[in-house]
C-alpha cells in the first residue's frame, strides 16, 4: 500500500523514538510527507513516554546526537506533531519504555479508530503484527503498523524483512537539506542544518552545556519552543 493511502487510511497517528531517531529515514519522510499531512489535518503523536525515551537518550554518548536530531525534527515540523502537555519528571524520564504503553494504548484505541503506528522497532513491530492484531477475546480495527524506509516511505510491517542491499544512488539521502557529517567530538559528530528559523534550537542546546541543565529539562524547555511557536502561527 502507498504511502500516502496509509496516511490517509489512519485516523491516529503515532510515532515512537526508534523512527523518530532514524534521522535519515525520518527527515526524508518528513520533508516529502509534511505537506500532505498538514493538508489532511492529522497530528503525529508523540508520548509522553517517548518523549521520556528521548531524554533518557540525551543522556547516552552514542545516541545523543541521534536524538538530538528527533528534537530537531519535532521543531522543524512543529505543525503536524502533539507533543501533549504533561510535564515529566526526572524519574519518569529514567524509567520510560514507551512500548507497553503504545500496545496498551493501540488495544484500547483500536476500538474507536484505525490506528498507525510508526515504528523502526522490529520486535514493537511483531508484537503489534502477530499479536495484538490477531486477538481473539478484543474486537476493533486493524492496527497498522509501519516502518520508515531509507527513502521516507512507509513500509507495512508485514514486509518488515531484511532489505536488499542498496546501491549507492539509492543510499543519498533525498533531503532539501541534507545531513552533514563533521569530523568534531563524538557529540558534534552530526549536525543537521534547519530551513525555518531554528536559531531558539541552536542557542538552546548551547545555553544548556553552559548551564549545565539536566537531559529533561533541555527536552522540556525545546517543547516550550515549539508551543510557543505554534501559538504565534
Amino acid at each position: 500500500m502507498e504511502t500516502i493511502e496509509i496516511l490517509k487510511i489512519c485516523d491516529e497517528i503515532y510515532i515512537d523514538s526508534c523512527a523518530l531517531m532514524e534521522t535519515n529515514s525520518i527527515g526524508n519522510f518528513l520533508s516529502r510527507y509534511y505537506n500532505k499531512i498538514f493538508v489532511l489535518g492529522k497530528r503525529i503523536i508523540v508520548l509522553p513516554a517517548v518523549r521520556g525515551e528521548i531524554a533518557k537518550h540525551l543522556s547516552d554518548p552514542e545516541k545523543q546526537p541521534n536524538a538530538l536530531h528527533a528534537l530537531g525534527f519535532l521543531q522543524e515540523y512543529k505543525d503536524i506533531f502533539d507533543l501533549g502537555e504533561e510535564v515529566l519528571s526526572e524519574e519518569y524520564s529514567k524509567k520510560a519504555f514507551a512500548d507497553p504503553k503504545f500496545l496498551s494504548l493501540l488495544i484500547d484505541r483500536r476500538q474507536y479508530v484505525t490506528p498507525l503506528l510508526i515504528t523502526n522497532d522490529k520486535m514493537l513491530a511483531k508484537d503489534i503484527c502477530e499479536k495484538l492484531n490477531t486477538l481473539d477475546s478484543y474486537y476493533g480495527a486493524t492496527v497498522f503498523s509501519c516502518f520508515v524506509r531509507w527513502d521516507g516511505e512507509l513500509i507495512q510491517s508485514t514486509y518488515f524483512t531484511d532489505e536488499p542491499p542498496q546501491t549507492e544512488q539509492e543510499k543519498r539521502p533525498v533531503f532539501e537539506e541534507p545531513l552533514k557529517k563533521s569530523k568534531n567530538t563524538p557529540e558534534k559528530r552530526w549536525r543537521i542544518t534547519f530551513t525555518n528559523s531554528s536559531d531558539d534550537f541552536h542557542s538552546m542546546r548551547t545555553a544548556s552545556k553552559k548551564k549545565a541543565e539536566s537531559p529533561l529539562k533541555v527536552l522540556q524547555n525545546i517543547i516550550q519552543i515549539i508551543s510557543k511557536k505554534r501559538n504565534k502561527t
